[in-house]
């Protein structure tokens, strides 16, 4: 059992109703590191929890593949990450300590029957005062709640093409079904959603690469990952 919320400073709010159903994300903690690879931006959130209590969080890198695990939510420790969010203020939308150029970030999204609400904030920043600090302290904690509960297994797989990767060796063949001409989005931003049934020989590749191995696109060379969908993102839309 990981420890439940604990206090932050601020004043008393009593939380909104929060939504029950299992495919709703009530709260989703997202990390940015600044400067980073291009992979970086599709990653699995730190933590997401649904409104029956299931959460998912980032688990380890399997070579080109990201992974996720999942966590479980008593009633009361998902009430208590209301209530503290209620007096972290992330009941509205703020924006703290972004006053640093490409430093590393954490975004706070929390949903409740009322509405959806976004919180930012720098974390190598000064400014903000209590108001970041409590935000930081809020995600740090609610990252630690809930009761291991093994691997997430996705329905579906989002393939992302990441760039151009000339030069670099050697160069694997292309891995998808489908050619690169055919991939929703090319040339631009080319993803491509894949069912797990049928993703076993692309995730074993994969697993054996990681985001700057260079796979053969027809004339070019490209990068990719592989990314887990997760129960309240539709498709590759989501991760745009």
């Amino acid at each position: 059992m990981l420890v439940m919320v604990g206090s932050v400073a601020g004043c008393v709010a009593t939380p909104p109703d929060r939504p029950d159903d299992p495919a709703t994300a009530v709260l989703r903690i997202d990390r940015s590191g600044g400067f980073g690879p291009l992979s970086a931006r599709y990653r699995v959130p730190a933590l997401v929890v649904y409104g029956d209590g299931s959460a998912i969080v980032a688990g380890q890198d399997q070579g080109a593949v990201f992974t996720a695990r999942r966590r479980m939510l008593t009633d009361g420790e998902l009430s208590g990450l209301f209530e503290q969010a209620a007096r972290a203020n992330l009941f509205e939308d703020n924006a703290y300590g972004l006053d640093v150029l490409d430093a590393a970030s954490l975004s706070v999204r929390i949903r409740s029957t009322e509405g959806t609400f976004r919180t930012q904030a720098g974390l190598q920043s000064e400014t903000g005062g209590d108001d970041r600090r409590r935000i930081v302290e809020f995600a740090a904690a609610a990252e630690q709640v809930g009761t291991e509960a093994g691997e997430y297994a996705p329905d579906r797989y989002a393939v992302v093409v990441l760039a151009e990767a000339a030069g670099r060796e050697p160069v694997r063949p292309w891995p998808l079904p489908v050619p690169p001409e055919q991939v929703p989005g090319w040339p631009a931003r080319p993803c491509l959603e894949i069912d797990a049934a049928a993703a076993g020989d692309l995730l074993a590749a994969a697993r054996s690469a990681d985001h700057q191995t260079s796979w053969r696109a027809g004339d070019r060379q490209v990068s990719l990952v592989i990314r887990p969908l997760l129960p309240d993102e539709p498709g590759c839309a989501a991760l745009r």
